[in-house]
């Protein structure tokens, strides 16, 4: 009797000693895993950041991808040169060269206020990925300090971003307004004209303000 309980005590103890090397395995296994899986995703978030700077560099600086450039674009460089020369000389312009103007302000006016729209719109949507990317982490690994992100940093410069683009689209329909009021024989000193030229100037008062603001945001709050 006493050697088969002796029996029964030793196989109950290799069966414990099989769970536990199994519970083990499992355990290192699923570690390795989760380091793996892990590590594979923050990969995917450098990458992404690296690519969110790269945009918002172009941004910064009015330029845009490839795929922006082939979708939207300028006028022939003839209008261009033309439109530019006639719009620093609109005050000026009477009959016939208010004519021009206005159609060549149809022509190449809102070019690069569309593309900074479509450029801001891209990164808006870079950012969004990489926030999704941060929280796929951080359920991962909650141990993840996620300051060394600067989300909030980045949220703060597509915003920038995204308020200087608005302000281009109103500097342009601000332009056509003068356009307009010109053609309608408003002289530059008339009331109408004036607040026209006055809304015009905070625009672009706002928009250097924010240009510095800028500078400061991406060098100070975002590391490489």
């Amino acid at each position: 009797m006493y050697s088969v309980i002796k029996e029964n005590k030793k196989v109950l103890l290799i069966c414990a000693f099989f769970f536990f090397g199994i519970l083990f395995a499992t355990s290192a296994y699923i570690d390795k895993a989760q380091e793996t899986y892990v590590s594979a995703i923050r990969q995917r978030v450098e990458e992404q950041k690296e690519l969110l700077k790269e945009e918002i560099a172009l941004v910064q600086t009015d330029r845009v991808t490839k795929t922006i450039e082939d979708i939207i674009v300028d006028c022939n460089t003839t209008y261009r040169a033309r439109f530019d020369e006639q719009l620093s000389l609109l005050s000026q312009l009477k009959g016939q060269d208010l004519l021009e103007v206005e159609q060549l302000f149809y022509m190449c006016g809102d070019f690069y206020a569309l593309q900074k729209v479509v450029m801001v719109a891209t990164i808006e949507r870079e950012l969004e990925v990489y926030e999704d990317l941060i929280s796929l982490l951080t359920v991962a690994d909650s141990k993840i300090n996620t300051d060394e992100f600067a989300l909030e940093s980045w949220k703060q410069i597509v915003a920038t971003e995204a308020r200087k683009s608005e302000l281009s689209l109103d500097l342009v329909a601000v332009q056509g307004d003068i356009i307009q009021g010109l053609k309608n024989n408003l002289t530059i000193k008339s009331d109408e004209m004036q607040a026209m030229l006055v809304e015009g100037q905070k625009i672009k008062e706002e928009l250097y303000a924010l240009s510095i603001t800028q500078k400061t945001d991406t060098q100070e709050s975002v590391t490489p």
